[in-house]
């Protein structure tokens, strides 16, 4: 369980339906179905049995993403140069990368991507990512034809 940046417990659907809500102060867990919480808005108030009340949201992500700070390359299109990015988040299935130069990356478009894991192995990963979204230098996209599970990838993103 972790807290963003607005102080909101995150919790994670996986399967679009249903979300498990867990009280930080007595760990009770309940799930509950995602039409329930729709018209909370994006952030709403949870109840715990124990008394504690605090602030959630929902995300809709199939796999946890966590932020990161890690070294990498991506290859350019146009040039067919390898280009530094910083990757600043990570998740099982995608990816978020800010570019070092300003890129002309848009959606759709397909870019190899390679970063090296901070972990005592130091694994490097080569992805191939479309882009989904870009926001001046910030790239945001989904790997396409990588393993559904990556155990480096998993540990990694263990609490």
């Amino acid at each position: 369980m972790q807290r963003n940046a607005d102080g909101a417990y995150v919790f994670y659907s996986e399967d679009g339906q249903t979300v498990s809500i867990q009280c930080a102060e007595c760990r009770y867990s309940r799930t509950v179905p995602i039409e329930s919480l729709r018209d909370l808005g994006r952030f709403f108030t949870v109840g715990c049995r124990c008394g504690e009340r605090f602030t959630a949201t929902v995300e809709f992500r199939r796999h946890f993403r966590k932020k990161v700070d890690l070294d990498g390359t991506y290859r350019n299109p146009e040039t067919g140069e390898d280009d530094d990015i910083v990757v600043e988040d990570l998740s099982q299935s995608g990816i978020r990368f800010a570019t070092v130069a300003p890129h002309s990356l848009q959606p759709g478009m397909v870019v190899k991507v390679r970063f090296t894991l901070d972990t005592p192995k130091r694994p490097v990963k080569q992805r191939t990512v479309e882009v989904r979204k870009t926001e001046g230098l910030h790239v945001s996209g989904r790997f396409v034809g990588a393993p559904e599970r990556d155990s480096d990838i998993g540990f990694y993103l263990m609490p």
